[in-house]
C-alpha cells in the first residue's frame, strides 16, 4: 500500500517529507498537502525565522542545515526531517528562536495560514500532520535535554 501511494510520481524531497505520514492520506489528500507548500532552495545566511517576530512558514527541512539562536547564542543545528516555525504553528506564538539557512538547503514551506485552512477542511490530513510536527517537537526535547 505505501509503494502504491508512492507511485505518484513524486520527488525523492516530496517522498522524504510524506514518508511518516503517507500511511494516513490517499492519492488526493497528499497532492492537496503537497499544493499547498512550495519548494525552495536556500541559501546560507537566509533567515527563516526571527525570534519574537511572527512566523509566516511552517517550513520543512529536506536536506541542508539551519542554525538556531536564542538570545543570539546558538543553541541548535537542525537539519533534514525537521520543521522550523513547528511551535508557531501549533500555537500561534511568535517565533520562538532565529532560525538561519548553514549551508545551502532544500525545504517545502507552507504558508502557515494556507495550510490551517487545509487542516480544518480535512481532519486526516491535519491529524498526520500534526502527528508529524508532534514527533519531531519531541526529538527537539529530547535533544535539548540531552545537552543540559
Amino acid at each position: 500500500m505505501l509503494r502504491d501511494r508512492l507511485s505518484l510520481k513524486l520527488s525523492l524531497d516530496e517522498k522524504a517529507f510524506l514518508a511518516p505520514i503517507v500511511g494516513h492520506l490517499d492519492k488526493a489528500q497528499i497532492a492537496q498537502l503537497l499544493r499547498t507548500g512550495e519548494w525552495r532552495t536556500l541559501e546560507p545566511g537566509e533567515v527563516l525565522t526571527v525570534e519574537e517576530e511572527p512566523v509566516a512558514d511552517l517550513t520543512f527541512i529536506c536536506n541542508g542545515r539551519t542554525e538556531v539562536r536564542v538570545k543570539g547564542q546558538v543553541v541548535a543545528h537542525v537539519g533534514p526531517g525537521a520543521f522550523i516555525g513547528d511551535v508557531s504553528f501549533t500555537t500561534g506564538v511568535s517565533a520562538t528562536a532565529t532560525v538561519m539557512v548553514d549551508e545551502v538547503s532544500r525545504v517545502l514551506a507552507f504558508d502557515q495560514a494556507r495550510l490551517k485552512a487545509l487542516c480544518t477542511r480535512d481532519q486526516q490530513i491535519a491529524s498526520a500532520l500534526y502527528r508529524r510536527i508532534g514527533g519531531g517537537l519531541a526529538d527537539k526535547m529530547r535533544a535539548t535535554t540531552d545537552r543540559l
